[in-house]
Order: structure tokens, then C-alpha cells, then sequence
């Protein structure tokens, strides 16, 4: 159901994990997220990095923040996005050298900065029926939104792409695994709604991938749907589901874009309110398919690659956005759209585009950007229904929020998680580890 995006015009977000701070070296290893606060270097570094990233994201003027997937151990290739879930699951136990799904198929060998991420991945194996473990995916969310009063968005792997990481040795058929972390994962995503989480990204629905394979058939991507369709059961908040090609490292699975024609329809059958693409890496060579779909999901579209390291000009984001608007319905929206070029970008706004799983990270005057070995994220704007400024990039300055926006918070979030002002004796520079002296950094005078 739209609540967050339901009247907003080209609101916009990021995806992925933010590029890790310098001095936050102190990672969960497997450790429960509640049990993991109790340790108080812990603690400290990573309340003051959700701070701090979600500053970023709201003075380079984004509508919709995200926690930075900060949770995220310090690992090659981004490798929690899988693993943050699978060490915290019953009935896994050991590991084997090469999964079974893209890296079985990608002729990998010593050479090959992929083959590096599929030595570190290293997936688990199934040896006992699979049950829910410590994942406090709403403990994560109500961390990150007491710091903001702007919607935060909690991003997750589906359950069908954990399973592409395991070895199953317990089930009978992967079928019936696929099933039970479907149930795993809707139990926790009803947990995350019910404590307030207005959106929900799940994320990487198998059914683009798996249409490249010859083999592949309809029925197959018609049991994908009805799996995914299954962890979303009774989870009442604004559902987002977001597609890509994969990026591990920063590096592209496929030399060349492949094309979601094949697995198009099947992606539009998914229950969510908005569907994400990636659309930037190709120029938006797929556009052109919803010229003749009519769907009442909203389209987001990818606008900044998260495989090039050369911050895109504003003008090319927003040639990109008008280029889309050519295909996808906006009729109702059509009136309110002014997609004029801003001045441009001061010196001081500036959008990086790093990290291992791509992506850009806003970077103030006289700050350098804080770089890291793992995950960064990259950019998106909602198309078809969605924020209030132009699409030309960052505003130089930041915009006054309406009173729509500052009433974004819904209602059930429990008082004692409502906005607490940050602790300016406690965060810390990017680059600095120490504590600042009791000063807010420059990013925040």
C-alpha cells in the first residue's frame, strides 16, 4: 500500500550499503545486533555512523533515508548483504568453496577480481531444517529513525537469493527450503511493520537473472513469484522491490547489460507498490518496455551507475529521467512535473560514486569522502508518482520541508523511538578518530 510516496513527485533515495567510515572498524561477526549495543565501542561507532550517514542523505536533500545497511560486517565484496541473515539462521552449518548460483556459472578463476569475492563468500550448508534466528531487522530500522524525521527505508535480501548462498543437504528439494525462508522472512518483515517501518525495500527477486539462463522456463519464474509473493504476506507498509545485475566488489557480473524484456511481466506480478530497475549502467536501454504496460506500481529508476567511478553531471541525470518519462505513464503526475536544469551544484555538494557495491556518497566542503573496503550505494528516483524538487541533482541549498513531509512519521512509532537530537560530544568526522573535542563537525555547522 503507497503511504510514504502515495503523493510525491519524483521523491528520491539510495540503495545499497553506504561506503563504511574510516573509524568504524568494529564489526557484528555474527554477534546479535541488541547484544552487539551492549559493547560499548560498538555502540558508540555505529550510533555515531547511522548519525552521520543519515545527516549526509538529508542535507544532500534525499526524501527518503536509509541506515546505510551499517549493520554490514567489514568484508570483502559486500558479502553480509548475504551472509548478515544466513549466521544468524538455524540449521546451517559449515561451508563450501563456490555457491551453485552465479558463481558456478561465471568460468571464474585466480585472475578474476570476482573469483576473489567467491574465495571470501564461501556459502553455508543446510544441514538441519532452517529456523529463525536474532536477524532484529526492526530493532536495526527503530535505531535509524529516532535520528531523522524523514521516512527511513529498511532494505533487505529476499529469502529465493539466500538460497542461491546455501548447499542445501537437509531438504529434499530446494523447493521446500526456498519455502521455509520465505516464512522466516515474512515473520521478520511483519515484525519490522508492525514496529512503524513506513517502507520496506526486499530485494533481488531472481526472475531477471534467471531468465538468462537458456534453460530457464515459465513455470519456473512463475514459482519465483509465488515464493517472493510469500514473504510479503499480511506486511502492511509500502513495499519497494528493487532489481539489479549485481555488483559484488564493484565490479559487473555481465560485461554487457543484459535486458529485463524476458522477465518483465513476471517482475510486475510481484506484490509491491513500486518496482526498481537498473537503468543507468545501460543509458535506460530498456525504457521502452513500459511504453505499452499499464500497471498501477510505481517505476523507480537507477540513476547514477554504481560501476563508474565519474560523478554524473546533473544534466545527464535528468536527460536520463526525461528519457524515461517518454515510456512510463505519468499522466496524472504530468501537470506537476517541471523538469527545468537547477543552478549548478556548489562546490561544496558533491555526489562520489565508490564503494565495492557502487554508488555515490555526498561529500561536504573541506571533508574528503570516507572511503571503505566494502559496500557503497548508488542513487534512485521514483518515476512514476514521486519528491518535490527538479531532477536535475542535489540542491545547492537545502529545500524547506512542507508540512506533508514533516508528517511523513506514521503514527505507530512507539514515543520512546520518536527523534532524539543527535549528541554533538560524540559524533565524530569521518576522518577523525577521535571525538572532536565536543564540536559538531564541519558537516554539520
Amino acid at each position: 500500500m503507497l503511504t510514504v510516496t502515495r503523493d510525491m513527485i519524483l521523491p528520491t533515495t539510495i540503495t545499497g550499503s553506504y561506503p563504511r567510515p574510516h573509524w568504524f572498524d568494529r564489526s557484528l561477526a555474527g554477534r546479535s545486533f541488541k547484544s552487539a549495543l551492549g559493547d560499548s565501542l560498538f555502540r558508540e561507532q555505529y550510533l555515531d555512523a547511522v548519525a552521520s550517514i543519515i545527516v549526509e542523505q538529508e542535507a544532500a536533500g534525499l526524501d527518503i533515508v536509509t541506515d546505510g545497511d551499517s549493520r554490514f560486517d567489514l568484508t570483502v565484496g559486500g558479502k553480509s548483504w548475504f551472509f548478515y541473515p544466513i549466521e544468524r539462521l538455524g540449521g546451517i552449518c559449515g561451508h563450501r568453496d563456490t555457491s551453485r548460483g552465479w558463481m558456478a556459472r561465471h568460468g571464474l578463476r585466480p585472475g578474476k577480481i570476482l573469483w576473489e569475492v567467491q574465495e571470501a563468500y564461501q556459502p553455508g550448508v543446510v544441514r538441519e531444517k532452517l529456523t529463525r534466528g536474532p536477524l532484529e531487522y526492526a530493532a536495526l530500522w527503530q535505531v535509524a529513525q529516532r535520528m531523522t524525521d524523514r521516512p527511513v527505508k529498511f532494505g533487505t535480501i529476499c529469502a529465493p537469493a539466500i538460497a542461491s548462498m546455501l548447499w542445501d543437504e537437509f531438504y529434499d528439494d530446494d523447493k521446500a527450503m526456498i519455502l521455509d525462508l520465505c516464512d522466516i522472512m515474512n515473520a521478520e518483515l511483519r515484525d519490522v511493520a508492525a514496529a512503524g517501518c513506513p517502507l520496506i525495500q526486499v530485494e533481488e527477486p531472481p526472475h531477471h537473472m534467471r531468465a538468462q539462463q537458456p534453460e530457464c522456463t515459465d513455470a519456473d519464474l512463475d514459482f519465483l513469484t509465488e515464493t517472493f509473493n510469500r514473504q510479503l504476506t499480511g506486511v502492511n507498509a509500502e513495499i519497494w522491490v528493487h532489481t539489479c545485475w549485481g555488483n559484488p566488489n564493484q565490479q559487473r557480473v555481465h560485461w554487457k547489460v543484459p535486458s529485463y524484456e524476458s522477465s518483465l511481466l513476471h517482475l510486475l506480478r510481484l506484490n509491491c507498490d513500486v518496482l526498481t530497475i537498473e537503468c543507468a549502467s545501460s543509458g535506460g536501454q530498456d525504457l521502452h518496455l513500459f511504453k505499452d504496460i499499464k500497471t498501477d506500481k510505481k517505476i523507480a529508476i537507477g540513476v547514477v551507475s554504481h560501476c563508474d567511478t565519474v560523478v554524473e553531471p546533473a544534466e545527464h541525470v535528468a536527460a536520463l529521467i526525461r528519457k524515461a518519462l517518454e515510456y512510463i505513464q505519468t499522466a496524472r503526475y504530468q501537470h506537476r512535473l517541471r523538469l527545468r536544469p537547477r543552478r549548478p551544484l556548489a562546490a561544496d555538494r558533491v555526489l562520489q560514486v565508490r564503494g565495492a557495491r557502487g554508488g555515490h556518497q555526498y561529500s561536504p566542503q573541506g571533508a574528503r569522502p570516507a572511503g571503505s573496503a566494502r559496500a557503497g550505494c548508488r542513487s534512485e528516483a521514483v518515476v512514476r508518482g514521486a519528491g518535490a524538487h527538479p531532477v536535475s541533482g542535489v540542491p545547492a541549498k537545502r529545500r524547506r520541508r512542507s508540512a506533508h513531509e514533516s508528517a511523513l512519521r506514521p503514527p505507530s512509532v512507539p514515543p520512546h523511538f520518536a527523534k532524539r537530537p543527535v549528541r554533538t560530544d560524540r559524533v565524530r568526522h569521518p576522518q577523525n578518530k577521535r571525538a572532536n573535542n565536543g564540536r559538531l563537525p564541519p558537516f554539520l555547522d
